[in-house]
Formats: C-alpha cells, structure tokens, sequence
C-alpha cells in the first residue's frame, strides 16, 4: 500500500509538472509573437492573436480530451466561443484522425512563420538580403522550438495517462489487502476477554484507513476529472487566455538612450577616490551642481574625479 501510494503520488507531480509547463510554453510563444510582430493596425494585431490562439486551442483540446477520450459538442462549441478557433477549423480538427492538439500547433508555426515574412517586408530598416534571410530562419527555429516543447509536453500528459498500473500489481495489492483486512477482524473477534464492541471501532478504523488510502491512490493516478484532488483545468485554461490577451495589449516605448523622468541612473553616480560612491542626494544635484561640486573636489582632493 506504501509503494502504491508512492507511485500514485509520484504520477501526481509529473503530471502538475507537465500541465504547469504547458502554460510557461504558451507564454513563451506569445512572448515571441509580441517581439517579432507589428502592431500598429488591426490587421497587424489580427496577425499576432491569429498566431497565438491555436496554441491555446491546442491546450483546450488536450485537456478536454483527457476528461472521455473525445470532446462533446459542447465542448467544441466552448472553444470557439472564447475565440480559439473558427467553426471551420473545429470541424477540420473533429475530422482529423491524428492527434488533435498537434493540428493546431502546426497552425500556429505556419502564422508566425507569415509574421514574421510580414515584418521583414515592411520594415525598412532591415536588409533585403542573404543575411536577412538566415536572420528570419533563426526566429521561426525560436518559434519551432517552443511549439515542439509544447507538443512535448501534451505528449508526456498523455503517455503518462495511458500508462496502466501492471495488472497483476494492483489485483495482488487488493488481495493483500483484503486477507489483512480479514486476518485483523478475525484477531479480534477470537481474541478473550475483549468487549465486542470495542473489537467493531478497531476494526472500522483499521479499514477506513487502509480503504481510504488505496482509494486515494487511485484518485492521484488521474488527476483529470471533477474530483477533490483533480486539477482545476478550467482555471488553467482561463489564466493561460487571460495572461496573452493582456501581455498582447500592454504597449510600452523603449527608452533606449533617454533618461525617464524622475529616475536617476546608479552607473553616473559619483565615485570618489578611496572613499567609494557618493551619498545618494548627489545623484539628485542638476547637472550644474554636479559641475560645481566637481570642480570643488578636484580643488580639494588635488586629483581628478570620474563619473
């Protein structure tokens, strides 16, 4: 029963592992999608939410499978109502007879493979050459990588799912549990001198543990389905669409070589000799007060000072 529930909870982790790894994939790719795209019209982000949304379709169709082996109507029809995919692709994806969550992350190389032609095109800034070329390869090998990751994952969810517990493993652990359960009852009952009743609570604790854990085990062996133990797969799926739709629409301008306003700088802060850096209202003094405090240093000290 130990080993049993140790293998059951062992199963568990793995699978959390995978599934929490699934969601840091998704993010990846949406990550690179928002890097190497435009997004200055509506068509540039239709690109990017066309790039990411079969990846989380992929997610959706995974999980959603584990629950039966095949996903119903309804859950079809939930997948294209969050806007995953277009009634075509749900009927192309429930004809397919591979496995479904790889269809859609086909999709999703083949979109940011596009993007990224787009991108090369309009922008003028880059060159229009060999180089350009090999440059563009190398993004959708980062794009292909994560995508294959991700597929790696749903592989492994799987596998892990499909891989019974040996047969005659389980069956000689109920057995042994049923002769220990019956070796204790009879201890019990023929032991003298022992109130009857007293006999019924030990042997009423005794199988409620040994029960309950074997069932446990088994519950830990699946986490897929609505029990107490299960993961929370539609919590998963809503937190994976909630975080790209929001990190696709945050907009920030890089500062490059400016100073952002109110922020001082600790690489120009200055340095006196053997004394180390400055107290920190010198960082604030404007820049003919840092001049003036220079020039007045440099009188006392005999020695330059560098910023």
């Amino acid at each position: 029963m130990v080993f049993y529930n140790h293998d059951s909870y062992e199963r568990f982790y793995k699978l959390y592992s995978h599934t929490v790894t699934l969601g840091s994939k998704a993010m990846e790719w949406t990550a690179l999608v928002k890097l190497h795209s435009l997004r200055d019209t509506p068509e540039q982000r239709w690109a990017q939410w066309n790039a990411v949304r079969p990846m989380l379709a992929a997610m959706n169709i995974l999980y959603y499978s584990l629950f039966g082996g095949s996903m119903s109507h309804s859950e079809w029809d939930m997948v294209v109502e969050r806007n995953l995919l277009t009634s075509v692709e749900a009927r192309q994806l429930q004809q397919y007879g591979g496995f479904k969550p790889f269809l859609p992350i086909c999709w999703a190389i083949d979109e940011a493979r596009l993007m990224v032609k787009e991108k090369a095109l309009v922008d003028e800034s880059l060159n229009r050459d060999l180089g350009q070329c090999v440059r563009d390869e190398l993004v959708h090998a980062q794009f292909c990588e994560i995508a294959f990751e991700f597929r790696v994952q749903c592989g492994q969810i799987v596998n892990l799912l499909a891989q019974p517990v040996p047969f005659p493993y389980f069956h000689l652990l109920n057995t042994m549990l049923l002769i220990q359960l019956l070796l204790i009852g009879y201890a019990l009952a023929c032991t003298p001198n022992t109130n009857p009743y007293f006999g019924i609570i030990i042997m009423f604790l005794v199988s409620l543990v040994l029960v309950g854990l074997r069932g446990l085990a088994v519950q830990l062996s699946n986490p897929f389905g609505k029990d107490l133990v299960d993961f929370d797969i539609e919590r998963f799926m809503s937190d994976a669409l909630r975080n790209t739709v929001a990190l696709l629409k945050v907009e920030r301008k890089p500062c490059l070589k400016h100073e952002p306003a109110g922020m001082s700088n600790p690489l120009l802060d200055v340095a006196l000799p053997h004394s180390g850096m400055l107290p920190q209202r010198s960082a604030s003094l404007s820049r003919r007060g840092k001049e003036r405090f220079l020039a007045e240093m440099r009188d006392r000290r005999g020695s330059p000072v560098e910023i």
